[in-house]
Order: C-alpha cells, then structure tokens, then sequence
C-alpha cells in the first residue's frame, strides 16, 4: 500500500473505497481544538475512527504513542482522545454511536440564585444601602451593610454571606475602584 491511499476493510463505518491524496491540493493544517470546547458527535466518530485505523496499521505502537499521534494530527488532546476510546467502549455494548454531551449545568443552579433566595424588594433595597454609603463617601463593606439592614425594620436580617448578593467579585471590586477614583482622599 502506498503512504498516499487509505483503507479500511476491517471498519464498516469507514469507506472501503482507496482515498488517494491529490498532488493539486495543498494538504490542510488541522487548528488546535479550543480547550471547553464541547466535541460533536461526528468529531468523536472521527477521532475513534481515526484512533482504530492507526492501531490496526502499526500494531507495534503502543496505546500511548498512537494516542499521542492521533491527538497531534487531529489537533486535540490526549486525555480527549482517551476520553473518546472510554466512551466508544462504553457505548459499543449499548449502541455504537457517540454522542454530544449535554452542556454542563451547575449543580443547584437554583438554590444559588438571587432572584429565588431573595425578592425583588430586598434585593433593591439591597441595593440602595450600597448606593447610600457610596453617596455618604463610605466603602460598603459587608459588616456596614449587615449593620444597616439590621436596624432598618421593615427589610430581613442578613448573615455573613451577603457577598453572595452584592453579585460577583468583579461587581464588588469595579466599585471599589469606582469609589477610590471619584473620592481620592479616602483610603480603601
């Protein structure tokens, strides 16, 4: 067989027919997949494919090198090609197919969201007490805002963890920085 033909007679998935690389077209460089990025199932089929046509070809190689190979010439990783022959072999015994993923979700999403632990009226009074002390050129901090929502009677007492509803840390900090900008003299 010459290195530009390809054939696969023990993989009915593959084409039985010779591909023979044409001297016209320049061969393609395959771009690195994007690490998080989420594979199709036609790209595990290929990868799978790809992995069992080399394993078959070179049966001296071990399981490393022709994952090693693979991984370089399809331009992801080896733990992805790895991953790939686990759910290939898990998924012979139920189908064959390979599957997408569904898209990772967090655990609890709910139970961690603002909107369904707190109402809008808190949330906006929330708020206020932040915009309060900005206005009174004061940094919030977590024990000024605890200590105000206290005395207020009409709004909910907080715990310690009222980070949680100031938002991310980036928010938190933009409006430090927004604070030390505007106001020069106080020091956060």
């Amino acid at each position: 067989m010459e290195p530009s033909e390809v054939t696969s007679e023990s993989d009915s998935l593959l084409p039985n027919e010779p591909c023979v690389a044409s001297m016209s077209t320049p061969p393609r460089s395959v771009g690195k997949n994007k690490s998080g990025h989420i594979l199709n199932s036609d790209s595990r089929n290929m990868i799978f494919h790809c992995y069992t046509y080399w394993r078959n070809r070179e049966p001296e190689r071990s399981v490393e090198d022709t994952s090693k190979f693979v991984a370089e010439m399809l331009g992801v990783s080896e733990s992805t090609v790895f991953k790939v022959r686990r759910e290939a072999k898990a998924s012979s015994s139920s189908g064959g197919n390979l599957s997408t993923p569904s898209r990772k979700r967090p655990r609890n999403a709910e139970k961690r969201r603002r909107s369904t632990k707190y109402d809008s009226f808190t949330l906006c009074a929330l708020r206020s007490c932040v915009h309060d002390s900005f206005r009174r050129n004061e940094i919030p901090t977590v024990e000024k805002i605890t200590n105000e929502f206290s005395n207020r009677m009409d709004l909910p007492s907080l715990k310690r963890c009222t980070r949680v509803l100031l938002g991310p840390p980036s928010l938190v900090s933009h409006a430090n920085n927004f604070h030390s900008a505007t106001h020069p003299d106080v020091v956060a």
